[in-house]
């Protein structure tokens, strides 16, 4: 990706000399919709490469997020817990600083990407404004005898002052006037312009909504010889001595008016578009468009509001300005949209892209030589916990998520270690899911749709129907107010994609806690293997994080289809060709865009509903998956290290048969067995495995809180050490432990399943119990694991 953007980058540079201005590289007739398509396609692919640029920062991003084995230890050593497998701003303050400043700047590098991506590449609207109206006979095209005051001697503006009205009129006889030449032009050049019937000149030019195809106008009058002045005026001795130095009193005259006439939007408000066109009083009436009325030969009054007692006009005779409308000649406009692309937007991402796949790069290449491999994903969190069990949570195998937030929350509250009695519920899947993330999320979820609900509301307060729009990108679409500048217009029409990723997250943080849940209650079903990044044995290769394809490759494209579908909903709006430039008067222009040209922000219904019904369907599927039932027997370990640390204690003591096997004879006692799981003397944990009555959690005297235990931790290993020195067997132990160690690799790389392990006979008499303490942890098939009996207790 950074190859691809760099090359566009130089291109750019090349073609563009530098990047201070627009590049126009791909144009075509507006009308044709070529332009437009083009648009269309290429913002689909900017979305497609945006989301998989996202998608890989977001990889590091929870790569950075998870933790290392020594990270996780050091957490629950001071009495706190990890998100596992879902990015968690939870996780941040226990990963190391340089995981953080990663972390960070692969967030802030994505900023950009959503604000300036999407108006990287945008299309140039173009219509023009000013345009000529001239009404004369079909002669006048063909070199028909006129003059250029015409047959009607109304000059344009309606200023009748002696001052303006003499000074204007004075034109008409210089032939080297403005007004003159351009009389002249077309004349000679009108019987090559293109014929337009009645109704299409009035969908051109009475629609105002500027021009696109059509520049000048010749409207066609029935009118057989031309017009004879003194058969439609009667001047007194003054008027006819005034009009005389312009008009031949009895030569034909094929001209009838002619004005320069300005189209122009005057403001913008959402769902309309306030327009004005000087000459409108000049075309032919409007007609049904439906086609119920013959306009072939459609005939009007020419209406011009003027006093026909002025100095200079007396004597209108009847029906003199009564026209009969053939057709019209348009002047063809070479009017073409363009693409446009702002190569400094485009560096800005480049640069951010550049930055995410150098600290990619830097993040593999410390955590490969650091040898901190993170616990990405559930599998891998289990199997180290199984390889090498954390003693805070030893004696804990019944604590669920919920038990470890309200105990570890509440200071005053012992986390106590020993037998606890089974009582099982059956919880639905939303359970896994925190009450806070669920609130958090749906939160957000409301947001985006409040937004898209404001949005059309605004637009159906303004009167805007969907028959006046379109799903895409078009001019036909509703406007916000006023305009904006360029950058501006970018910041507010991509500000909601950085709501929409938020969205996302929220989103593929729900999916990624319920499907948690599902992978971690297959182990109470059925013997399977560890889904890890790195397999080994039995287990097998991870997919993409914690997602399986099935969801992940589908939220992806829901991802880009939504990005998209925002892009239509909300998109800059750029046009050239003065329409619009009574929106920006005494606005700065913009340098990077040629003169006369607006910015504004437009608004699509039809893709504005599309996205908020797609947004409610999208909100409620995580509820329809959070109604399945977990497991009756299964303890609900959520996301939380901790309880996912207390139900991965695989016993020593299960495997004595298989451990003498591989041992001498002599067995350590069930004493040192629990010295070596905690590496503290056992008698200084004694009151860890006190008994309990079956009713509660009520302790003996002799109990020491774990919270104890994790500030003490530094001292007890040193005093470990010295009491290591002082058994005689220690050569032998170490060999026993490095045994053990072998076996509980191979557990974890075996297929395993959750439940009741059997344990050796002194394991139940060290908890003084009547009844069968059991234990909860991993097994092999060969230990025969079986489900949690309810008011059993466990330990």
């Amino acid at each position: 990706m950074s190859i691809i953007l760099i090359s566009f980058l130089i291109t750019a540079a090349c073609y563009n000399d530098g990047f201070q201005k627009a590049l126009f590289f791909y144009d075509g007739s507006c009308d044709e919709g070529s332009v437009s398509q083009v648009n269309t396609a290429l913002h689909l692919l900017i979305n497609v490469f945006s989301t998989l640029v996202l998608a890989s920062s977001n990889f590091f991003m929870q790569v950075l997020n998870s933790f290392s084995r020594e990270e996780i230890n050091t957490a629950h050593l001071k009495g706190s817990w990890l998100e596992i497998g879902i990015p968690s701003i939870q996780n941040i303050p226990h990963v190391s600083k340089f995981k953080t400043w990663c972390w960070m700047i692969l967030l802030i590098s994505s900023i950009p990407i959503h604000l300036l991506f999407n108006s990287a590449i945008f299309e140039m609207d173009h219509r023009e404004s000013s345009f000529s109206l001239t009404i004369a006979s079909e002669e006048f095209s063909k070199r028909g005898s006129y003059y250029p005051v015409g047959a009607s001697l109304l000059l344009p503006g309606n200023n009748f002052s002696s001052i303006y009205f003499e000074k204007t009129l004075e034109q008409y006889s210089d032939e080297t006037s403005n007004i003159v030449q351009s009389i002249s032009a077309i004349a000679v050049n009108s019987h090559e312009w293109e014929r337009l019937q009645t109704m299409e000149c009035q969908q051109e030019y009475l629609s105002c909504s500027g021009l696109r195809r059509h520049r000048n106008i010749v409207v066609v009058a029935e009118k057989p010889g031309g017009w004879i002045r003194d058969q439609m005026w009667q001047f007194d001795g003054k008027q006819t001595e005034l009009w005389d130095r312009y008009v031949n009193p009895n030569g034909p005259n094929h001209l009838f008016y002619h004005d320069q006439c300005k189209m122009s939007a005057e403001k913008f408000e959402p769902g309309s578009i306030s327009c004005t066109n000087s000459c409108e009083k000049y075309l032919p009436p409007e007609v049904d468009l439906n086609g119920l009325v013959d306009v072939s030969n459609w005939s009007y009054t020419f209406n011009h509001d003027f006093d026909p007692f002025s100095t200079y006009y007396t004597g209108l005779k009847s029906g003199a300005f009564d026209l009969s409308n053939v057709y019209c000649l348009a002047e063809p406009l070479d009017g073409k949209c363009y693409i446009a692309l702002l190569p400094t937007l485009l560096m800005g991402v480049a640069v951010c892209v550049i930055i995410k796949t150098c600290t990619a790069i830097i993040i593999t290449r410390v955590l490969i030589r650091r040898n901190q491999t993170p616990l990405v994903t559930l599998g891998d969190t289990i199997a180290s916990f199984l390889e090498n069990s954390d003693p805070i949570t030893a004696g804990l195998c019944t604590l669920g998520q919920h038990d470890v937030r309200m105990i570890l929350a509440d200071k005053d509250n012992p986390l106590i270690s020993g037998a606890t009695q089974w009582l099982p519920s059956r919880k639905p899947r939303a359970a896994v899911v925190p009450g806070s993330e669920w609130l958090t999320s749906y939160l957000l979820f409301a947001l985006s749709i409040a937004v898209c609900a404001v949005c059309l509301g605004m637009a159906h307060l303004s009167g805007a129907e969907f028959s006046g729009g379109s799903f895409l990108q078009t001019d036909r679409n509703p406007f916000i107010q006023d305009s904006f500048t360029l950058f501006g217009g970018i910041i507010a029409t991509n500000s909601p994609q950085l709501l929409l990723s938020l969205y996302y997250l929220a989103y593929n943080s729900l999916f990624t806690r319920l499907q948690m849940a599902r992978e971690w209650a297959s182990f109470l079903e059925e013997y399977r293997p560890l889904r890890v990044t790195d397999p080994k044995g039995e287990q097998f290769a991870t997919y993409r994080l914690q997602l399986p394809y099935k969801y992940s490759v589908p939220l992806i494209i829901v991802s880009i289809c939504l990005h998209w579908l925002l892009s239509n909903a909300i998109y800059l709006f750029v046009s050239i060709g003065g329409y619009y430039e009574e929106l920006t008067r005494g606005a700065l222009s913009d340098p990077t865009l040629p003169p006369n040209t607006t910015v504004n922000v437009g608004f699509s219904m039809y893709a504005l509903w599309t996205m908020m019904v797609v947004l409610c369907v999208l909100t409620v599927f995580p509820i329809h998956l959070s109604l399945e039932l977990l497991p009756l027997n299964m303890v609900n370990i959520g996301s939380n290290s901790f309880a996912l640390s207390a139900a991965c204690h695989a016993s020593r003591l299960s495997n004595a048969t298989e451990f003498s096997r591989h041992t001498s004879t002599r067995k350590p006692t069930l004493s040192k067995r629990l010295s070596n799981i905690l590496k503290v003397p056992f008698r200084s944990i004694k009151g860890l495995y006190s008994p309990v009555r079956e009713t509660g959690l009520e302790a003996g005297s002799g109990d020491i809180e774990v919270r104890d235990l994790m500030a003490s931790r530094e001292s007890s290993a040193r005093q470990s050490q010295a009491s290591d020195r002082l058994i005689s067997n220690q050569a032998q132990e170490d060999i026993d432990e490095g045994v053990e160690q072998t076996l509980f690799k191979n557990l974890a790389r075996s297929k395993i399943r959750w439940g009741v392990v059997r344990m050796h006979p002194e394991w139940c008499t060290e908890f003084g119990h009547e009844s069968v303490v059991g234990h909860l942890s991993f097994g092999v098939r060969e230990e025969n694991v079986q489900r949690p009996v309810p008011g059993r207790l466990y330990a």
